[in-house]
């Protein structure tokens, strides 16, 4: 895995009909394997039988892990009803220490937090850095992974001034990286 030369992966998650985790970010299947199915609505048996327009197949958070080895993992959690699962699936995991757990949902993402205390948590904000301090604060997550349109001076601050790390998503552009790395 370290032969990608990048630090970490970022992957989401899903939960099955069967309440099996599997690696996409979509809640349907229609932009990436052209069936208007939701991922909720299909069990891990059918998913598997499904190739993506690319010839790919989606994987289980198990394969994934398995395959990704010690590589450092952002995991986000999309939709609802992941955190428990999750939690188990990451109970024996061996690099909890290089792993984020992040998410927009603040409830999930705090009832993942309660159990599994000892995994680093990040609240994911569109455009308002301060409220996911906020929110980071009352859950008492290690940070933020906020869109970096809405990362500014007085939001780095805050954040530092309350001990949260922060991680910012879609700088596309060199121009854009260098600037964020200006702070």
């Amino acid at each position: 895995s370290r032969s990608l030369a990048v630090d970490a992966a970022e992957i989401d998650i899903r939960v099955t009909k069967d309440g099996q985790l599997v690696v996409f970010h979509d809640k349907s299947l229609k932009r990436l394997a052209g069936i208007n199915k939701a991922i909720k609505n299909l069990t891990v048996n059918e998913i598997k039988q499904i190739n993506l327009k690319s010839g790919a197949k989606i994987p289980t958070l198990e394969e994934l892990l398995n395959a990704a080895g010690d590589l450092p993992l952002i995991i986000e959690g999309k939709g609802t009803d992941w955190a428990n699962k999750l939690a188990i699936s990451l109970q024996n995991y061996q690099h909890k220490k290089s792993l984020r757990v992040i998410s927009f949902n603040e409830v999930e993402l705090g009832k993942f937090k309660e159990l599994q205390a000892n995994i680093n948590c990040y609240h994911v904000g569109f455009f308002n850095g301060f409220k996911s301090i906020k929110i980071a604060i009352r859950y008492g997550y290690q940070g933020i992974d906020v869109h970096y349109l809405a990362f500014n001076p007085f939001v780095h601050s805050s954040a530092k001034k309350n001990n949260l790390n922060v991680i910012l998503y879609t700088p596309n552009s060199t121009f854009i990286v260098k600037l964020i790395n200006y702070f």
